[in-house]
């Protein structure tokens, strides 16, 4: 209990930032087969796979750079606003017939959506810590399991739209829940913007 009383209502909050970030991002990622391979007709996605991995890698290195360049807060809002982007366009994709410029644009988003995806990550634990220095570790470890908590989700979640509309739509799903993160991050600055002033 006395490690607990750390975790006011910005971590808190900043910790469902991670949940339904995270919900988003692998709703999309759990069922990139059948989006991937209804819209190019593709059933190997291997390579595309290796070109969000790719992306994924570059995300962490300039996620990491931007956060100490601009800051915790700016880097995380431009990560979720590109992400919430790059996942509503699968749903966009979608309305392309199986062609080699589908094929391309597929290849575009895939290799660009793991670098916000990843981006994120470095900026939201940086400035996780800096809401309570003295419990890096509890609050690192809070977070994480806030991230495992959005995969689940993301799949469930998912799962659900798929069985009440198609898996076309789980783009679209996944870049309004990212979206509503964002807004909830701005919020959460506020508060933490308000806090710092008193």
């Amino acid at each position: 209990m006395e490690r607990l009383k750390g975790f006011n209502k910005i971590i808190l909050l900043t910790l469902c930032v991670n949940i339904i970030g995270t919900t988003g991002g692998f709703m999309t990622y759990t069922y990139i087969a059948p989006i991937i391979t209804g819209i190019t007709n593709i059933e190997n996605i291997s390579v595309l796979l290796m070109l969000f991995g790719i992306g994924a890698l570059f995300g962490n290195l300039v996620g990491g750079y931007f956060t100490d360049k601009i800051g915790e807060p700016q880097t995380l809002m431009l990560s979720l606003g590109s992400f919430a982007v790059l996942l509503a366009a699968f749903s966009l994709l979608s309305l392309l017939n199986p062609s080699t410029f589908a094929i391309v644009m597929v290849s575009i988003v895939a290799i660009l959506w793991g670098i916000p995806g990843f981006g994120m990550n470095p900026a939201l634990n940086s400035f996780l810590i800096s809401l309570n220095p003295k419990q890096t570790q509890m609050v690192l470890s809070f977070s994480a399991s806030a991230l495992y908590m959005g995969i689940g989700l993301g799949a469930f979640v998912g799962g659900g739209v798929i069985s009440i509309s198609s898996v076309d739509y789980v783009g679209l799903i996944s870049g309004i829940l990212v979206g509503i993160t964002l807004i909830l991050f701005v919020v959460v600055q506020q508060f933490f913007v308000k806090k710092q002033q008193v």
